[in-house]
Order: C-alpha cells, then structure tokens, then sequence
C-alpha cells in the first residue's frame, strides 16, 4: 500500500493546522478553551485548557493514556489567569520516556520563522534539587526533541538549560545562572525556530525586563530531522518534572507560538490585491495594487465575497475579500489547476507574505465547511514552500485572514515565479507582499 490517507481530511497529518501568530495560538489562561478547541485536554476540573495532546512516554497504549493526569493541572481563569502544573518524577530524559503532562499543541511549522515561549511566574525557591525543570519543548516524541527549561544546577541553584535529545541521546546546547531566584518574579523561556535554515535557539529574559538573552549554541538540524520538527503539524508545548527530588507546583503566565518574522526595515517591492480591479490605500497608508498582467492563465477568475462581511483577524477586510482560485467555467482537470504570479523583481534575495482567507467554503451562503475542502500546494522559485496547505484548519474557519511570511527567496532571472497547484477544489490567494530581504 502507497499513498495511504485518512477517509476523513482533518485527520491527514500532512495537512497543515493554525501558523505562528495565530490568536489561536495565543495561550492566556484567563479563559477556557472549548470554543477554539473542543477536543482540548482537561484540568482537573474539566476546565478545557486548549492543549490537545500529551508527549506521549512508554507506558501509553491504545486504551490507556499513561502521560496524561488531568489531576495534577489547575486552570485559574481569575485575572489573567494562570495554569499550574503539580509535578511527578516521571521524566523524558533519555530512555527513561515516563514523562507526565507534556501538553502539547499542533502549529504549522513548515514554512515561517517562529518563536514558542512562555512565562514562568516566580517565586522560584520550589526549584532547588534534583532535576526539578519547569518549561517550553519542541519535537515530534520523547526521543527527539529542544527544550528551554528552569532547572535546579548541581549546586541547587537556579538555572536555564537548553537542551536537545535526539534518537534519545541527549546532550546540553547551552546554560546561564539566575542568580538571587528568591527575588525573581518572573522567567521568560523562548524557542527560535528558522525552518529555511533548519535552526533553533534558546533565549531567556527576567522579570519585566524585555532584553532577551539568548542562550550559547544553536540546533541545526539535518536531513529527515527538518521534516519532523518543521513538520505540517509541528509539536510544541510545556514541560514539568522532579525527577530526582520532591513534586513542586510550575505556574505558567501564558504560553504563545508567535511569529518571528524580520521586523527592519524593509524595502517594499509589491503589495498586491489580487482579484481586485482598483488600488486600495490601507489605514496605515500603504497601497495595495491590483494584480493586473501578473497572473495567469488569463481566464483565472477575480472572485469576492458575498457583501462586505467583516474579515476576522485583520484591519484590512477589502484585501482578504478579493481572490483567484477558479480558472474558467471550474470544469478543467485537476491537474490543469494551477494559478500562476510572475512579479518583476531585480535578482537578489526577497522576503513574502502571503495572504489568505477561505471565502467560499463554510462561508454563509457558500458551500459547506469542513478540512479538505480547498487543497493545494504553493511553489515559489520552484521551491514547494506549502505543501498540502488548506486555508481552513491554516486560519481557524471561513472568512478569517491568515498571514504567513516566507523569507529569503533567491530570484536570479528578475522574475519571481508563484504557483499555486489544486490538490482539490482550486488555490485560492487574497494578497501577496514582496519585500526586499534586510
């Protein structure tokens, strides 16, 4: 058997789910998660706390979730809220594979920079032996995966460690000393992920000052490893143990998979509304011009949304309610599918956003809703940046804006080539931004 995939789409894991820089992917403990996540795990409870797996370890089987003890996990949503994890010896580290509560979530991984972090609110004096860790992972299982955790040092003091296992050998990348833990109220952990180059880094700050640190060494990953942590539904989450010494309770502020897109300043090379038939000059004065002589074939068709239905998740509705996807009367196979963008740019590397938005499938009065509906793959200078990309489960529902940055294209002819291929249905783009690499 080849090519084997899920009857029901939404179970496909190489579909992708929500980007970094999603609000869905914004963990604030002030609230439940059921309307964003209905399967979502449990706090003791039955508060829905938005994490939907566990890093599963040795002891799980098909009928039996060993990794996962809903009674050691408080969701306050007072406040701001916080989400407290009462610790167990069980760990990760090496062969060991025994670790309780890892609470992961699902992000697309594959093609935007990323940072993963969390707060840890103090005071920290429960973190002083043994190898009681409170903190952020990375990976696709207990064998492979980067963390950045508070942890108690040999000498009971506290630190930060940046640590990689991979085919369940570990090894330290990096560590810093907190000194006077006692008086710290607060530790910022934080992942940088770069899937082009294959890297992650660690960094830390303290308290309220916004300075990160970043931790020495970095994780490159090579060949097959790549796909597996930068992976359609890449694996992200928090992690607790004490192995080695006596339970303690980790207090996490938030937990959040953000965008790490370059923020200098940036020569603006295109700001295209495709579909459009007239500029639009946005709230911040940037002008969005429309796609004319830059796409083909010709007979693609400019399409709209029903109205003028406000658009969730951005402050520019008029550029996510025009697209292309259809091409002619719609009868044309499958594999003919394919929307075309050729922009003048002078060769050089170039940084993208690409902008989406589901404006037919499961919007009122359109088709119906659901994964899998609208499938398709998106080439850049012959590179597949977005394989098996569906913009539903990409942005959370039918007419919200998905924005993902893709940096460093290397155009060498003056010319740069965007091809989106129809896996089912037809691809489907509202915007395109083209920016000259810092």
């Amino acid at each position: 058997m080849v090519n084997a995939k899920p009857e029901n789409p939404a179970l496909d894991p190489s579909v992708g789910r929500r980007f970094p820089g999603s609000p869905d992917l914004q963990f604030y403990f002030g609230k439940t998660y059921e309307n964003v996540f209905p399967n979502g795990l449990k706090d003791k409870n039955g508060k829905n706390i938005g994490f939907t797996s566990t890093q599963l370890n040795r002891n799980d089987t098909f009928t039996s979730i060993a990794s996962y003890n809903p009674n050691l996990i408080n969701l306050d949503t007072n406040g701001s809220g916080t989400l407290k994890i009462t610790t167990t010896s069980g760990s990760n580290g090496g062969k060991d594979n025994t670790l309780m509560n890892g609470l992961r979530t699902v992000f697309d991984g594959r093609a935007s920079k990323s940072v993963i972090s969390s707060r840890l609110l103090g005071p920290f004096n429960n973190i002083q032996a043994g190898f009681q860790q409170a903190g952020i992972m990375l990976g696709p299982d207990q064998d492979n995966y980067i963390k950045v955790v508070a942890i108690a040092s040999n000498n009971n003091q506290l630190g930060i460690q940046f640590y990689q296992e991979n085919n369940g050998v570990g090894q330290t990348i990096g560590t810093a000393a907190i000194p006077n833990r006692g008086s710290v109220q607060s530790l910022e952990l934080k992942l940088f992920t770069d899937p082009r180059n294959g890297t992650v880094r660690a960094g830390y700050s303290v308290g309220n000052n916004n300075n990160v640190v970043l931790l020495p060494g970095v994780v490159s990953l090579k060949g097959g490893q790549i796909g597996s942590y930068f992976a359609a539904q890449s694996k992200a989450g928090l992690i607790t143990t004490n192995k080695g010494s006596v339970p303690f309770t980790a207090t996490f502020d938030n937990f959040l998979i953000s965008s790490n897109e370059t923020t200098a300043s940036r020569q603006v090379l295109h700001r295209i509304n495709v579909g459009s038939s007239s500029t639009y000059t946005s709230p911040s004065g940037f002008v969005w011009n429309p796609d004319t002589n830059l796409f083909s074939p010709s007979n693609a068709v400019p399409e709209s949304t029903l109205g003028t239905p406000n658009i969730k998740n951005t402050q520019i509705d008029p550029v996510y309610r025009s697209y292309r996807a259809k091409i002619g009367n719609g009868s044309i196979p499958l594999s003919s599918r394919v929307l075309s963008f050729a922009l003048p740019v002078q060769p050089g590397k170039v940084d993208l956003r690409l902008h989406f938005s589901e404006n037919y499938w499961g919007a009122p009065n359109r088709g119906p809703g659901g994964v899998g509906k609208r499938v398709f793959d998106v080439i850049v200078e012959n590179q597949t940046v977005l394989h098996n990309f569906d913009i539903t489960p990409a942005s959370g529902g039918a007419l919200t804006a998905v924005k993902i940055p893709i940096e460093g294209i290397q155009v060498n002819d003056g010319q740069l080539n965007i091809q989106l291929k129809a896996k089912s249905d037809f691809g489907a783009i509202s915007a395109i931004e083209v920016f000259r690499s810092a």
